[in-house]
Order: C-alpha cells, then sequence, then structure tokens
C-alpha cells in the first residue's frame, strides 16, 4: 500500500506508471463488461478497479450501483445505510 500514499512533505501522491496504466486498463475492462447493465458512474468503476487491483478484503460503500459493480467485479461487499 506504500505506493499509493501520499508523500507528506509534497503532498503529491506517488504512483508507479506501470501500476497506474494497468489500473486504467482494469477500468476500462470493467467499465466496457457492465457500463450497459449497471447505472454507474466513472468514478463508481475507478473505485472498484483500483479496490480489485490492489486486493481489498471487501469493498464498503453506501452506493448500491457501486456495490453492484463491485459484487461483479468479484469483490467482497458491504453496503451501508445513510
Amino acid at each position: 500500500m506504500e505506493r499509493f500514499r501520499a508523500v507528506e512533505q509534497s503532498a503529491k501522491l506517488l504512483l508507479r506508471k506501470n501500476l497506474t496504466a494497468s489500473l486504467l486498463d482494469d477500468l476500462d475492462d470493467l467499465s466496457a463488461r457492465l457500463a450497459q447493465t449497471i447505472d454507474a458512474g466513472t468514478w463508481d468503476f475507478f473505485h472498484v478497479a483500483a479496490a480489485a487491483r490492489v486486493g481489498c478484503d471487501f469493498f464498503a460503500t453506501c452506493d448500491q450501483a457501486q456495490a453492484e459493480v463491485a459484487k461483479r467485479a468479484g469483490l467482497k461487499v458491504k453496503i451501508f445505510k445513510i
């Protein structure tokens, strides 16, 4: 997870270029597969792709569409109600 942490002195997020490219590929694949059937936004797909890429144990959200994307991406999902 260190590769995603902001450098405290510069307040910039450090990302490895190859990781960023593969995350964007994952995002593209996920949205191509699910966007026609789930009414979720670009950032919903991005967050799910990122969670899947880093191997999260579960995905927490209060957004039903985002939860469906996460489930269909193979993540365990916890839905919160606000």
